[in-house]
């Protein structure tokens, strides 16, 4: 299996790896309630209403807890929910850090080829897309991983923090490519 840790530009909803990563929330609101936003709007429409039931029905996230569901119409096999944000819907790097190791844990655990997983806490939780990168990548290679792993950035400005974050602080270590 492959060690590489990859970065793309594109939706993760249309990615097909092994497991997919929904940014999420503590489910303090139960998610009839909920109007999705950016990652987790993005597999509703592409995954159906099913996962997300599923991680309705688990009841209160730690803080950077994951709760682990089907992948409804995906054709993943795992959507693996990150609790990455505090209450009213912030995040801290304390929170993506939490997030991002439980993700790596869980992968481990589920025996994955392929984790695509979004900047955690950037969108709505308020951190910046080049601190979400360098969390992410440092809990994802801390530790020898057997599955790849696919960072899927949306937006052009998020892209840009990145791709600056990995030419100022890690030059070759990591792999770029755009997919749109």
């Amino acid at each position: 299996m492959s060690q590489k840790f990859t970065v793309r530009r594109g939706d993760i909803a249309q990615c097909d790896a092994d497991a997919v990563v929904n940014a999420w929330n503590r489910n303090f609101i139960p998610h009839w309630l909920l109007i999705p936003q950016g990652v987790s709007k993005a597999l509703r429409k592409a995954a159906g209403r099913e996962p997300f039931r599923q991680v309705g029905r688990m009841g209160l996230l730690p803080l950077g807890g994951v709760a682990v569901t089907g992948a409804g119409e995906l054709p993943a096999k795992y959507m693996l929910h990150a609790a990455a944000l505090h209450a009213y819907w912030s995040a801290s790097e304390k929170s993506v850090r939490l997030a991002a190791e439980s993700v790596f844990l869980r992968a481990d655990e589920l025996d994955v080829a392929r984790v695509a997983i979004p900047l955690l806490g950037a969108g709505t939780g308020g951190v910046d897309a080049a601190t979400s990168f360098r969390l992410i990548f440092e809990a994802w290679a801390k530790h020898p991983r057997k599955y790849a792993c696919e960072l899927y950035v949306f937006d052009q400005p998020s892209w840009d923090a990145v791709h600056g974050r990995i030419d100022a602080e890690y030059g070759g270590r990591v792999d770029l490519e755009i997919q749109i």
